[in-house]
């Protein structure tokens, strides 16, 4: 038996990586390949297991198929989710857009949006004012390509005061650690905090003179803080898209091949037998 797991399980993988690189290749994930992998897996376990068959070995097989089918299925979610922040050009324009609505209603000015997204931030150009995004693309090709690759590391750097932010962000720590009640202009439900005006003056003052005070080595080595405190963000906030959106991609036609997968490595496996 443990020779027909181990066929099983390569079966399984091979038939996992074909299905998800398929998928990957395509952009579109074909459910019915999951059938082929049901085959794979009871085919590679009846050859290991030689003449002996048995409903035991078919039902080894309809485990390691399933298990197979959902580790292909995760490949390629896990692939096209990693393709949404990865370099994506659009997705880093969309925070210079952020910013350019940020100053417009700053001036005063009403923004007139597309499409109604509800609390749900936009994220492409069609999601955008044709001014807003306009904007943020005169703003964008006019960065160098070190800029670029700052923005693509940490797209929260569009907003030029969010280093600023941190520093003050430690300020109301330590004041709040030494007993000081902060009074924040955006009230106790304020959530967001990226700009001088989301922060008392003062703490926002103080901030401004700790930056100045440093020389530029020191400034770059907080800049490079910033951007590896980021990427842990990011990359916790990926680990939680990822699973939703593992989630959010089972339906119901995913059931029905997960059934034909485990009765095609069954049967395969045991030759039709059932007992």
């Amino acid at each position: 038996m443990a020779k027909a797991i181990l066929f099983g399980a390569a079966g399984g993988l091979v038939g996992a990586l074909v299905w998800a690189g398929i998928g990957i290749a395509l952009n579109w994930e074909i459910g019915w390949l999951a059938v082929l992998v049901g085959f794979l897996v009871g085919i590679a376990m009846r050859y290991g297991k030689g003449e002996e068959i048995g409903s035991t070995l078919g039902v080894v097989a309809a485990i390691i198929a399933v298990l197979s089918v959902v580790f292909g299925k995760f490949l390629w979610v896990a692939f096209m989710v990693s393709g949404l922040s990865e370099n994506n050009e659009e997705l880093v324009i969309s925070y210079i857009a952020d910013e350019v609505v940020y100053e417009m209603e700053s001036r005063g000015e009403q923004i007139r949006w597309p499409v109604d997204l509800g609390d749900l931030p936009p994220t492409d150009r069609e999601e955008y004012p044709t001014k807003v995004w306009n904007e943020a693309d005169r703003r964008w090709q006019a960065l160098t390509e070190d800029e670029r690759a700052m923005l693509f590391t940490c797209p929260r750097l569009a907003n030029a005061e969010y280093v600023l932010s941190y520093i003050a962000d430690e300020i109301a720590a330590e004041r709040e650690e030494a007993g000081e009640v902060t009074e924040w202009p955006g009230g106790p439900e304020q959530m967001d905090y990226s700009h001088e005006a989301d922060y008392p003056a003062d703490i926002w003052a103080e901030a401004a003179d700790r930056w100045d005070a440093w020389s530029t080595g020191e400034q770059d080595q907080y800049v490079a803080y910033v951007v590896g405190q980021e990427a842990k963000s990011q990359e916790a906030m990926e680990g939680v898209i990822l699973v939703i959106a593992f989630l959010a991609s089972f339906g119901l036609f995913d059931l029905v091949w997960g059934v034909l997968a485990i009765i095609a490595a069954y049967r395969t496996a045991t030759g039709g037998v059932s007992g």
